[in-house]
């Protein structure tokens, strides 16, 4: 996995996030270009997304 990627379970198993909560988030941010997915999920396996769109962003803001 990519330094600038996440799975959603992730996030609930060390944040106290509940998964609903995550998923929800992660779909409002990805609407808003904040995040985009890097591989779909299938089944039982969670979908990868990465916030590359949020590090460009702030590059942007900062001129770096």
């Amino acid at each position: 996995m990519a330094p600038s990627s996440f799975q959603n379970n992730r996030v609930t198993s060390h944040d106290r996030i509940p998964s609903h909560v995550a998923a929800n988030m992660s779909r409002k941010l990805r609407q808003l270009g904040i995040l985009s997915q890097i591989v779909p999920g299938a089944g039982r396996r969670p979908a990868i997304y990465g916030f590359e769109p949020l590090i460009a962003i702030l590059r942007e803001k900062t001129g770096d």
